[in-house]
């Protein structure tokens, strides 16, 4: 599970389901680690964020076309950080190793 600014991102079925009847609160929706990113997805399982490389936090909305914007605007479902170095510190702990290219999420 991914927590992020309060909000819990399940990384399984499993975990979301749990969490409905679990005490702690409800998941808002899922996360998918890939090598060098983290994919953030809303309870319908559409894409709404992503955490990159390089540690940013963004937000991504599914274009006509099948593909997907980027942008550095807040997450709705995460709202915004209180500071930028909390939020730093969050995707840093999240990341299991860093090389010159960046964080590693998997």
């Amino acid at each position: 599970m991914i927590i992020l600014n309060n909000k819990k991102f399940a990384e399984t079925e499993d975990e979301f389901i749990n969490s409905l009847f679990k005490v702690g609160g409800t998941c808002v929706g899922y996360a998918k680690r890939l090598k060098r990113q983290i994919k953030l997805f809303n309870h319908k399982k559409t894409q709404v964020g992503v955490i990159n490389q390089h540690g940013v936090l963004g937000s991504a909305t599914p274009q006509k076309d099948g593909k997907t914007w980027y942008s550095y605007m807040d997450i709705k479902i995460i709202g915004e950080y209180k500071s930028y170095a909390q939020e730093k510190d969050k995707i840093e702990s999240l990341s299991i190793n860093k090389d010159s290219k960046g964080y590693f999420f998997k």
